[in-house]
């Protein structure tokens, strides 16, 4: 008996609710729906896709800040290593008070391993040069001044404040994500139960007009359709296949006639690489599930070039 079980995967998850409800605006009076209505469905399903966009915006804000204080940590790090060259010369080579008036800790000159360790000794540089102006350096590969390092100082310690927000952004809105992905689950249950309970029938069609399958149904996957090859590199091809219904993970056999498996993937696309020059590359794939394997899907083939 197939359980109509809900995808994991919002990637699935979100056209299955689209299926459910042009199926609940179709033919829901005809079928008897009364709860999980579509005018329930459809601004559940809205804040659920709002809410992964979101996240997805505050994922993208956060690699950017992040690639930013790194830029930022970066530029800190080679300030303060052609710092610590040129001051040697007045403060010696070896930890001592006066490294430490410059934000070193005790006992050592190497570069500070976190960002604090060097904020301090940027802001450690600022006031020492500012004292002594005649230790500042300016030629056409290395700016070493007091403004130059106040204006790193601030940038890494702006951009470390950027990621810190960005995350905190990040962490709510996969919270509001979550939260909205949940209740539109619910919903979806509490159709599948309604159809279930109506009743529609083991057997009956109509289950297909909500993108289920009728309980009397196989759990097993269907058969993945769309399967393609082509070429990417000299010894390189990108295949993939469309979801199937039901499909967990799929099997790939590829490289040649003998069809070899390949590792199960979740993935509806694999790159087959270090490929024979000028091989005939076949491809076909199969679906699993907890209830079993799928028939294979139909053979796609092309030859590298």
């Amino acid at each position: 008996m197939a359980s109509n079980r809900l995808p994991d995967n919002q990637d699935k998850l979100f056209p299955l609710a689209d299926d459910m409800i042009d199926g609940l605006k179709k033919h829901g009076d005809e079928v008897g729906v009364k709860q999980f209505t579509a005018a329930v469905l459809v601004p559940k399903l809205a804040a659920a896709q709002k809410g992964q966009g979101d996240y997805d915006t505050a994922q993208a804000a956060e690699t950017e800040a992040t690639s930013d204080r790194n830029v930022a940590n970066s530029k800190a790090k080679g300030f303060i290593a052609d710092g610590k060259g040129i001051l040697a010369k007045a403060l010696g080579s070896k930890p001592s008070q006066d490294w430490e008036a410059l934000g070193y800790l005790a006992g050592t000159i190497a570069m500070p391993d976190s960002i604090e360790g060097r904020l301090a000794v940027l802001a450690g540089t600022r006031d020492f040069l500012t004292k002594n102006p005649k230790k500042e350096v300016t030629t056409e590969d290395i700016t070493f001044t007091a403004a130059q390092a106040e204006a790193l100082r601030k940038a890494l310690s702006d951009a470390r404040g950027t990621v810190n927000e960005a995350v905190a952004g990040r962490v709510k809105a996969k919270g509001v994500r979550d939260a909205a992905v949940d209740a539109l689950r619910m919903a979806m249950s509490g159709l599948v139960n309604e159809l279930a309970h109506i009743p529609l029938g083991d057997d009956s069609a109509k289950w297909y007009y909500f993108g289920l399958v009728p309980p009397a149904d196989s759990q097993a996957p269907g058969v993945p359709d769309g399967a393609g090859i082509h070429q990417v590199g000299p010894a390189s091809a990108a295949a993939g296949r469309a979801a199937s219904p039901r499909a967990t993970k799929y099997k790939v056999d590829g490289v040649d006639a003998d069809f070899v498996a390949l590792d199960l993937t979740s993935e509806t696309q694999v790159l087959l690489e270090n490929l024979p020059a000028k091989a005939t590359v076949h491809f076909k794939v199969t679906a699993y599930n907890a209830a079993g394997e799928s028939a294979p899907s139909a053979e796609a083939v092309v030859t590298l070039v």
